[in-house]
Order: structure tokens, then C-alpha cells, then sequence
């Protein structure tokens, strides 16, 4: 597939129009039915990640689903590290599930805030982070599995 330079459209510019629909009507893109598709279902109102095929089958997490777990986990696992004192894997992770319910009890006066409380540790920053996916913190079990699998 060739990729063409595109003059601006001075249509689209002249009625403030959405650039996709620009697009659709100038470029050439008949080679990429899919996203032709994709594009008119999303100004079609479909959402984003549904019209380009990576919501993700029923019962199975989507690609951004699977991406902010990541993240969720990262942030976990560098709290897990932070972690004062000499403590085995099982004990740091108690300990983390601990900060991570006190944390979780502040969340709602701190949800809507972009950096954490100045006065949080690293442990708590990083836990602040972690919530910050929108995913939620998991028990203990689980936590250990996390964090033990990422170091």
C-alpha cells in the first residue's frame, strides 16, 4: 500500500468538518475496505475500539482492558519494591495489601486529583497510580501473583 500526500481539503476546511470525513472523500482507500468500514461506523456512532475490531470477543477482556491491567500490575509491582524492611515475598505483599486498603478507603476525595497527596510515601504514590486505571486493586492472593511474577 502506497501512501499518497493529501492536499488539505478546502471543503472541509471552509465547513468545519470533521477531518475523517475529509478523509474518506479524498483519499484512496479502497485497498483498506476495513477501514473504510471502521470509519464510517465510528461517525456512525459506534464506539472507537468496536469499529476497529479490537473490542474483543464476549467474555474476553479488549485490548485497552488488557492494557490498563498492565499498568494497574506495573504500578503494583513498584509499590510491592517499595516496600520498607527486610520481609519475605508473602510478607511484603500483606504489607502492600494493607496500604492498598488504606489508600482505597481515601480514593474517593482523591479520585479526581492528577498527582497524588504530597505528604504520600512511594509506596502510596504508586498505589495512587495504580487506582488512577480505573481497575480495581486486587486481594491478596492475587496481589502476590503480581507481584511476584514481575520480579
Amino acid at each position: 500500500m502506497t501512501i499518497q500526500h493529501l492536499e488539505p481539503d478546502p471543503v472541509a476546511v471552509e465547513s468545519n468538518r470533521c477531518p475523517i470525513e475529509a478523509l474518506l472523500r479524498v483519499a484512496d482507500i479502497a485497498s483498506a475496505p476495513w477501514l473504510k468500514r471502521a470509519i464510517r461506523d465510528y461517525l456512525q456512532g459506534a464506539a472507537l475500539d468496536e469499529a476497529l475490531g479490537l473490542s474483543g470477543a464476549p467474555g474476553r477482556p479488549t485490548a485497552r482492558t488488557r492494557y490498563l491491567r498492565r499498568r494497574r500490575d506495573h504500578f503494583l509491582h513498584q509499590a510491592w519494591l517499595e516496600i520498607p524492611g527486610e520481609l519475605g515475598p508473602f510478607e511484603r505483599s500483606e504489607a502492600l495489601e494493607r496500604e492498598c486498603r488504606r489508600v482505597e478507603s481515601l480514593w474517593p476525595s482523591l479520585r479526581h486529583r492528577s498527582d497524588p497527596p504530597a505528604n504520600f510515601n512511594a509506596v502510596r504514590c504508586a498505589i495512587f497510580r495504580a487506582l488512577q486505571t480505573g481497575e480495581t486493586l486486587p486481594k491478596l492472593r492475587q496481589l502476590h501473583s503480581i507481584c511476584t511474577a514481575l520480579h
